[in-house]
């Protein structure tokens, strides 16, 4: 994997464990239950407005893997800025998929194979 592309992905997917020789298949960590890092939403209270976090709950989490909801999602090449802003999300930023996906008891996080198509 190039270097720019490599620290750029893994600012945003953390990747765990290389599965090919070819540098095109990965297992990573999709996202983890808790506070995200990043404030994502805005909101107003009492006319100031205020950096709102998300908080995924372990047991959401979960669902989503036992409902297949991560399986065979597009992994997008994005900044951090534009997947908050929801930029950039067209078939140009477009670099895989992901499957074999699980929820990790241990460390309450999503886990998945990253298979890249680029």
């Amino acid at each position: 994997m190039k270097k720019l592309f490599k620290e750029t992905f893994e600012s945003n997917i953390v990747i765990t464990e290389s599965l090919s020789d070819e540098g095109n298949k990965y297992r990573c960590i999709i996202i983890k239950a808790g506070q995200t890092v990043s404030a994502n939403n805005i909101c107003e209270v009492d006319g100031k407005k205020i950096l709102v976090s998300k908080n995924y709950l372990s047991e959401a989490l979960r669902e989503a893997v036992e409902n297949k909801i991560f399986e065979g999602a597009p992994a997008l090449f994005r900044s951090v800025g534009q997947h908050l802003a929801a930029e950039n999300t067209g078939v140009n930023s477009y670099i895989g998929n992901f499957s074999e996906v699980s929820f990790n008891e241990d460390s309450q996080q999503v886990e998945a194979t990253l298979t890249i198509v680029l």
